[in-house]
């Protein structure tokens, strides 16, 4: 049998869809790593906003009352006679 010479070179052809494919699996990385980048942006900022939120909260839910670390005891009851008075009333 002859070898036919054709228009077409097949190596010359598997070389180009090699190729393709090699681009074509770059643009799927590159729309992968664009998607995780957005969606990892929306959950940082949604996070920044609940802890934002949350801050807010635990200021409204103090009623004016400082929260924090400190060394000293917060004194929340004296013993006096008003309070003596007031206690047996309320029992």
């Amino acid at each position: 049998m002859k070898k036919v010479n054709s228009f077409f070179d097949l190596s010359l052809l598997k070389k180009r869809e090699k190729i393709c494919l090699e681009e074509a699996m770059k643009e799927n990385r590159r729309s992968f790593i664009k998607k995780t980048l957005s969606a990892s942006a929306l959950v940082a900022a949604g996070s920044t906003v609940a802890i934002a939120s949350t801050k807010s909260e635990n200021n409204a839910s103090s009623n004016g009352v400082v929260v924090g670390k400190s060394p000293k005891k917060e004194i929340l009851y004296k013993q006096t006679a008003q309070w003596d008075a007031f206690y047996k009333a309320s029992y």
